[in-house]
């Protein structure tokens, strides 16, 4: 279906959807049999015939039938969608052509030419109020500077944070939606929720959406299960019970994680349920169901493995999850063999007694045991877990039921994903991974901090000259590149990345050199920051503003902006910088272009007379809501791309590469 494919299908498909296929997806139809719709929609799904003219330049016709109710061709007031605008465009459909004569009891045909000159000729020539034959349009709430101060603080979120979809798709008779996520690995404890699904995230292919009043109702056990698939549909009104409701764990990423009630739930939220708690089966939202709902959690992370595209920065982790709960379903002799070896591992892991090497043949073993029970693309990842050996990382479940195995995603893996019927990569919707550690190569390859800030610096410099900006914006990008990491020179931060104090201790000394941007160790190997007294939360680009301050830069427009780039490049401090305890503050020196400067790790930002909010506020108001979040995408998208280039092996990598094109 897709546009841009290479081979023609090798046999005929018929693709039957709804109005969903008019917008945002790249499909290419040879020929088409449709419902009548308003004209605007009806151009919208005629743009997916012969897409790329491919049928036309060789004199091939590309076919379209449009029926209707008998009952709409004079008046369709009555229809939820497009109400008037229906019997009006077919109306102006029959004027167009000559109706062929038929039988009796035939059907009346009309032939009309749908190309986009054609039609526009035959509206202006018949002077036709094309208004009349559109699609009702809501009405929009008028937008304030207020709603724009909200959303521009991404971090915090403020409270309240105003809902953006009235802006964007006009006030709807019904309320949005939530992206609803089972998993079946959730204990009675919710107190472990968070950290559990943070082994393994939630994904949008693996979620449903529901509206937010239908799944208010069902968490306290109200639902009527009148949901419409339908837009402009009325719902039922908002659910102000004041009966108990069961919990569920409201997702905004592993550091905002949280057991709520019904009445926390917002608008365009994702929530993970236990899949113990039913309401769903095979054909979508079924409340009144108590069965469970099956997990899906790795066949949807197999799939944005295999779709992602080989020039995104990077792809998922290759996990899965060895629970009781998640085995496959087989004989009662294998799931008591299953059940046994896992018990085993985990007692041995819990014990604290065995290294990273010993977790791993625990389980390498039970990855041999239950592949064969397994088929297509689980069979394929499973495999490529049971072979990754050093790299494999193992990780207990919060609450001591599971293990989880994760593995960088090799190519080989991807390739045979592909051939399992994963299907191509999807240039319509790609999923950003979830961080796995950015300062963490899984394939053993260290990066120098020296190295990494000369690289984005001149990436920074080169995107921001394609894009054709000012010299004073070049600049503050170009020196927010070059000082973007310099925080990672805190000696905490780099006995963490060489997993060693000592050896850190050897490599500050030898000056940049051997200071590290990214750590070369494999995640299996990957410790935790705080036993090298990192702080937790503590984030090392506010001390790279410090640095930066201290070394005189920050003057005039362009270190003004720079100042606030570099802070902001991982996202925080749009306003407020996150609050951090570092009780045992140490002094950071890092050596950049010559010039040595040291700062406390206690940078302070947070506090109130630092100037940090008014700084972001002024920046707001000097550059506006837009100008400034793409300056910031500019020096992020260039730490990304040079973050992307040093992944790659060693035996690939040219030996001089110039700044990518933008």
């Amino acid at each position: 279906m897709k546009a841009s494919r290479e081979h023609p299908p090798q046999r005929p498909l018929f693709v039957v959807a709804t109005q969903t296929v008019e917008v945002g997806a790249n499909l290419d139809f040879d020929a088409l049999v449709t419902e009548a719709a308003a004209l605007d929609a009806l151009r919208q799904r005629f743009g997916r015939l012969d897409r790329l003219g491919r049928r036309h330049a060789q004199h091939l016709p590309s076919q379209a039938v449009v029926v209707i109710r008998g009952d709409h061709t004079k008046t369709s007031e009555i229809d939820p969608i497009y109400g008037s605008a229906l019997a009006a465009t077919w109306a102006f459909l029959v004027s167009l052509g000559k109706a062929k004569s038929k039988k009796k009891g035939e059907t009346q045909s009309v032939t009309v030419d749908f190309g986009v000159n054609a039609l526009d000729q035959a509206i202006t020539k018949q002077e036709i109020d094309i208004n009349a034959m559109v699609a009702p349009a809501r009405d929009a709430p008028v937008l304030f500077p207020a709603h724009l101060n909200a959303w521009v603080q991404t971090d915090p979120m403020p409270e309240p944070d105003p809902d953006v979809a009235p802006f964007l798709h006009g006030v709807a008779d019904r309320p949005a939606d939530v992206q609803m996520v089972w998993r079946a690995d959730l204990p009675e404890n919710a107190d472990q929720w968070g950290r559990i699904v943070a082994l393994m995230p939630p994904r949008t292919r693996e979620a449903m959406a529901v509206p937010l009043s239908e799944v208010r109702a069902w968490l306290r056990g109200t639902s009527t299960g009148a949901v419409a698939d339908v837009e402009g549909v009325s719902q039922a009104p908002f659910d102000r019970s004041e009966r108990a409701s069961r919990r569920v764990l409201r997702w905004r990423g592993k550091d905002d994680a949280q057991s709520v009630g019904a009445e926390d739930l917002r608008p365009g939220d994702t929530i993970v349920v236990p899949a113990i708690y039913g309401g769903a089966d095979a054909f979508g939202w079924t409340p009144g169901t108590h069965d469970p709902v099956p997990d899906i959690a790795e066949a949807c992370l197999l799939d944005a493995i295999a779709t992602t595209p080989a020039h995104a920065v990077r792809r998922p982790l290759v996990r899965w999850r060895l629970h009781p709960v998640l085995m496959p379903d087989m004989d009662e002799a294998f799931k008591a063999d299953v059940t046994a070896r896992l018990k085993h591992a985990l007692n041995t892991v819990q014990s604290g007694a065995v290294d990273a090497t010993e977790r791993r043949r625990l389980a390498l073993e039970l990855l041999d045991v239950i592949a064969g029970a397994h088929s297509g693309a689980e069979q394929v990842a499973v495999l490529a877990l049971r072979e990754a050996k050093k790299s494999l990382r193992v990780t207990l479940y919060p609450d001591d039921c599971g293990l989880l195995v994760s593995t960088p995603a090799s190519p080989d893996l991807v390739k045979a994903l592909e051939k399992a019927g994963r299907s191509e990569p999807d240039e319509t919707e790609v999923e950003e991974p979830e961080a796995d550690g950015p300062s963490v190569f899984p394939g053993g390859q260290s990066v120098t901090l020296d190295e990494h800030t000369k690289a984005v610096g001149a990436q920074a410099r080169a995107f921001a000259e394609k894009a054709g900006l000012d010299t004073p914006f070049t600049e503050a990008l170009a020196l927010a590149g070059r000082w973007h990491d310099a925080g990672k020179a805190d000696p905490r931060f780099q006995a963490w990345l060489y997993a060693s104090e000592i050896t850190a201790l050897a490599a500050n000394a030898k000056g940049k050199g051997g200071l590290l941007a990214k750590s070369g160790a494999h995640p299996s190997d990957w410790p935790s920051p705080e036993p090298f007294g990192y702080p937790k939360g503590a984030r090392h680009e506010f001390v790279s503003v410090r640095l930066f301050e201290e070394a005189g830069l920050a003057i005039g427009e362009a270190g003004d902006l720079a100042r606030l780039l570099i802070g902001t490049h991982h996202g925080h401090g749009r306003a407020f910088p996150p609050v951090v305890d570092d009780s045992s503050p140490v002094c950071v020196r890092v050596a950049v272009d010559g010039k040595t400067v040291e700062a406390c790790s206690s940078h302070g930002l947070h506090r109130l007379d630092a100037n940090w909010i008014d700084l972001f506020w002024r920046l707001v108001r000097r550059y506006g809501w837009w100008g400034l979040a793409y300056l910031e995408a500019l020096l992020i998208t260039a730490d990304r791309t040079v973050s992307a280039r040093e992944q790659r092996p060693a035996a690939t990598a040219p030996d001089t590469e110039e700044p990518a094109e933008p």
